[in-house]
């Protein structure tokens, strides 16, 4: 048997199902939306932001001025913000396109700047989609175990798909001993938290870090940094591994396991 797992496809439809074939099974880690390139300017904020806004929200990320960057990110992610309803009819219409694309058996989880709420609605007529949060399935006699978001970091800015730290914990808590965990956020390892383009560490998730020396899965994927020092290393008996930012480099990782 053979899973497809991609993570980060940030609009990436077309070119991932490109890839894909009706038979495939995929696991896909979250932030499936564009909504803005950071260093294309493209992405569906260009629809309800000027360019003048779009590079000043991102200069106050680059200089670390978080105030004033939440306050601009609640406008469109806030239900009292005054491009909620845009965004939300534009983050619908993105999903719909990536439901329509993908035809394989697909298991996903929402990262941080996913709308939860909205990707459930959109798929939930998919036969093909299943959205996984703090549960198990068991495939080819393997459990795998899924994470859905991320907890608060100091880049994450009260996105969407950001769950509170005791929520977090509480999904990871829930799964018990699994052979391949996929989460979006990888584990607090600076190796695999630092970004080497945006200049930042991400943080990673402790608790993850804390299930893994616990549980010791064999395999742990994740996406979320898009450009780490590394892409995988090994934690006793696990492998842990980013399996890419598939926008920019077009790759699925595959793993293959006997029958």
């Amino acid at each position: 048997m053979e899973l497809k797992i991609v993570s980060d496809v940030h609009g990436a439809y077309l070119d991932l199902a490109r890839q894909l074939a009706p038979g495939d099974t995929l696991i896909m880690l979250g932030d499936y939306v564009n909504l803005i390139d950071f260093f294309s300017l493209e992405g569906l904020l260009t629809e309800l932001f000027t360019q003048k806004e779009i590079r000043q929200v991102l200069e106050w990320i680059g200089c670390r001025q978080k105030a004033k960057a939440r306050d601009f990110i609640k406008r469109f992610t806030h239900p009292e913000g005054d491009r909620y309803q845009e965004a939300v009819e534009l983050i619908k219409g993105a999903y719909a396109e990536m439901g329509c694309r993908i035809n394989c058996k697909t298991y996903m989880l929402y990262g941080n700047t996913d709308y939860p709420l909205l990707l459930q609605e959109a798929l939930s007529a998919k036969d093909n989609f299943s959205l996984m949060d703090g549960n198990t399935i068991e495939l080819n006699g393997l459990k795998i175990g899924f994470v859905s978001g991320s907890p608060p970091t100091p880049w994450t800015f009260s996105l969407p798909g950001v769950v509170e730290e005791e929520e977090f914990h509480a999904k990871i808590a829930s799964l018990g001993p699994v052979d391949i965990l996929c989460s979006h956020v990888p584990p607090s390892l600076s190796e695999l938290s630092y970004d080497t383009v945006a200049r930042r560490d991400e943080v990673g998730s402790p608790a993850l870090l804390a299930y893994i020396k616990e549980y010791q899965p064999k395999w742990v994927f994740f996406g979320h940094v898009h450009n780490p020092l590394k892409l995988r290393l090994t934690l006793n008996t696990s492998q842990l591994i980013n399996v890419g930012y598939f926008r920019q480099h077009k790759q699925i990782y595959s793993l293959k396991f006997n029958d």
